[in-house]
């Protein structure tokens, strides 16, 4: 019988002080690895980090979620089930769909489409990382008017943003960073 194979993701081997986050040590060593296109140690097998990876870490590194859960979440289709207290049924968090929808250059709607959903917060990032706006809603739109926390304009350019959804009992949902191209 063979022996099973051992994986070792990118997240577990860049989690240098095992608290199950990327920190910003852990981040630092990232952007290293992505800009000079080599191999992150410990990976096995031995792996490196492209662009869509690069902007996975990214959203890990900035909302702090536990890398060290196995399920992952896709903005696509994903679904988190957590028992309720008491003897009521499983209730569970089941987002169908994350969608940008552009209304005109700079506004741009946010909507949740799923079951069990209590609200969601938007957060848009620089590609330096900078988080730049933030907002959270209990319903499932929520339309960001193109200004940052101050509510002055943002430039043109490319940013990215994340979705976090929460249940009507309280679990939450990360999507991946996706990008956002502002022009006015």
């Amino acid at each position: 019988m063979p022996w099973p194979t051992l994986t070792v993701t990118i997240e577990q081997a860049l989690d240098a002080n095992h608290n199950c986050r990327i920190d910003n040590d852990e981040i630092i060593a990232v952007v290293g690895y992505w800009t000079n296109g080599t191999a992150v140690p410990g990976t096995v097998p031995a792996q490196t980090i492209d662009n869509q990876e690069i902007m996975k870490l990214a959203a890990l590194w900035t909302t702090g979620n536990n890398i060290c859960v196995a399920a992952s979440a896709s903005a696509d289709r994903a679904a988190l089930v957590l028992p309720t207290v008491g003897r009521s049924k499983v209730q569970t968090l089941v987002v169908k769909s994350i969608k940008a929808q552009a209304l005109s250059e700079h506004r741009i709607r946010f909507v949740v489409n799923g079951s069990g959903l209590g609200g969601l917060r938007v957060q848009i990032y620089d590609l330096a990382g900078k988080a730049v706006f933030s907002q959270e809603t209990n319903g499932t739109t929520l339309t960001f008017q193109g200004l940052d926390a101050y509510g002055q304009p943002l430039a043109n350019g490319v940013y990215l943003y994340v979705v976090t959804v929460r249940g009507a009992t309280g679990q939450t949902l990360t999507s991946e960073a996706k990008k956002l191209v502002l022009l006015r």
